[in-house]
């Protein structure tokens, strides 16, 4: 995590300097004004705390202050956010005594921060978020150890307050999870929910690639960047042709084009300018595979594709050596001209991609 500690006076700088040893150099220290102890370590700010703030929260992972808790949260008013992750931020009070997960100490890094910090300065931690109360789902957390994106933002605190009320969630997933269902928690493959209202939960989480219509009930949709589109097509093909192609391939099988990972193409072509623009003008990066990875595949075709129904070609090739664990969820097609397959990276919590 990059992290980052504030402190104001003498004492905090003396404090920061013990913390910043469990760090190992891996730390910017700011400290108010001038450093009264010549440590070079420090880098000194002036002006108002709230204003080094709007810069940190763009900088940082996790933000450690050296001064009282008050201080602290009135210099984050009116710079956070509502329903945006930012940084965690931890208080340490400037005797040592308390270390305090104040924001975001719902995830396990700034929790297992704040021990270890409290532990290193024989402080008392003090951990206040609702994890504990519900120690099953910790959904950004869960989102994280998934490489998800967490989607409907809005309806996050209406979800966290279902966890936390202990009422029930229902997941929907077709991704191997290693959660415990019970009363408040139950788990449920994908093609199992219907929108006719007929579960008991008052609040969905989906983990999935697949777009969903909104349902009539609070929900978050978790979207794994897991999905990798093969491309192949003419070095003078229309970049619009080829744009329309990724889309209409996606819309068909009705995927989230916020889980794409990466248009995999022959490495000999992924400085084509129509490729270029492509991937410029969808966001989505570029990933060359070299023509004798391809080759390992072809020679072994046989074994690849009779589990899956595929039919030898470029674009499934591209797709299938771009990535280990990779399946094959749509085959070649070919649509205005380009010949695209999509590819699956398996997901689940022992393996991540």
């Amino acid at each position: 995590m990059k992290t980052a500690l504030i402190a104001l006076t003498d004492h905090g700088e003396a404090l920061g300097n013990r913390i910043s040893v469990h760090f190992q150099g891996m730390i910017d220290l700011y400290l108010l004004g001038k450093s009264r102890q010549r440590n070079g370590k420090w880098k000194a700010f002036a002006g108002k705390l709230v204003n080094l703030n709007k810069q940190l929260l763009f900088q940082y992972d996790l933000l450690i202050y050296i001064m009282p808790i008050d201080v602290v949260v009135r210099s984050f008013s009116g710079v956070l956010q509502p329903n945006k992750p930012g940084p965690d931020v931890l208080v340490v009070d400037e005797e040592g005594k308390f270390v305090i997960s104040l924001l975001c100490g719902h995830l396990e890094e700034c929790n297992i921060a704040t021990e270890k910090i409290a532990q290193l300065i024989g402080g008392t931690s003090v951990i206040t978020d609702t994890v504990q109360i519900c120690p099953n789902l910790n959904l950004e957390l869960l989102a994280k150890q998934l490489h998800c994106q967490i989607i409907h933002q809005e309806n996050f605190p209406q979800i966290q307050e279902i966890i936390v009320n202990n009422q029930r969630i229902d997941i929907f997933t077709n991704i191997a999870l290693s959660l415990t269902p019970c009363d408040h928690l139950r788990i449920f493959p994908l093609s199992h929910f219907s929108y006719r209202g007929y579960t008991k939960a008052q609040g969905l989480i989906f983990i999935t690639n697949r777009v969903i219509p909104p349902p009539d009930k609070p929900y978050l949709i978790l979207v794994p960047k897991n999905v990798l589109v093969g491309v192949n097509c003419s070095k003078w093909a229309d970049r619009g042709n080829v744009i329309k192609a990724v889309w209409l391939a996606l819309e068909e099988q009705r995927i989230d084009i916020q889980s794409l990972n990466y248009l995999v193409v022959e490495a000999s072509k992924s400085q084509w300018p129509v490729l270029q623009d492509v991937s410029r003008d969808l966001g989505i990066p570029l990933l060359g595979v070299e023509k004798e990875k391809i080759r390992e595949f072809q020679r072994g075709w046989a074994n690849a594709f009779l589990e899956i129904v595929g039919q030898g070609q470029t674009s499934e090739y591209l797709v299938l050596a771009a990535k280990q664990n990779t399946k094959l969820i749509s085959p070649r097609r070919r649509i205005a001209g380009v010949e695209i397959a999509i590819g699956e990276i398996n997901l689940s919590l022992e393996n991540g991609f």
